[in-house]
């Protein structure tokens, strides 16, 4: 239920992937995740654990997305729906808890 130390790891991708131009998408995605994740953890946990479509999806999707604006670096665009976000979501999750088991 406490966020993950591993939320302070954003950066859990190569360098030669953040070189890559073709990359931006998904590093503006993954800066987004890991920007709400620290935000509202308990947003994040639930909209994640949730059951597609359900009413604590919705409440964690409401809980996040006044957020989503801050979280997108300045200058760059990210199209989003939930789904999209879910996604996102679930792998920030997976990087998080991964990065704080990690050795």
């Amino acid at each position: 239920e406490q966020p993950p130390a591993g939320l302070a790891k954003a950066d859990w991708y190569t360098i030669e992937n953040a070189e890559d131009p073709g990359a931006a998408p998904a590093l503006i995605a993954n800066a987004l995740g890991y920007c709400l994740a620290r935000t509202d953890w308990p947003a994040t946990r639930a909209f994640v654990r949730a059951e597609a479509g359900s009413p604590e999806a919705k409440a964690g999707l409401a809980r996040l997305v006044p957020h989503v604006a801050g979280c997108v670096p300045a200058g760059q665009k990210l199209t989003l729906d939930g789904d999209r976000l879910h996604t996102i979501m679930t792998e920030t999750v997976f990087h998080a808890v991964s990065a704080e088991v990690a050795p």
